[in-house]
């Protein structure tokens, strides 16, 4: 999942977006990973 991240982020950075829109981004994209993770968790 960092890595993922990771890979992310240079991506959004080297397409020029701002730092305020990349960390929008990472949020959204965090918080879906997490609910899903807690998603998972209470179905097993």
């Amino acid at each position: 999942m960092e890595d993922k991240i990771r890979a992310l982020v240079k991506e959004l950075f080297d397409s020029g977006m701002t730092l305020d829109e990349i960390i929008e981004s990472v949020a959204s994209i965090a918080m879906t990973e997490d609910f899903k993770r807690s998603a998972n968790h209470e179905s097993q």
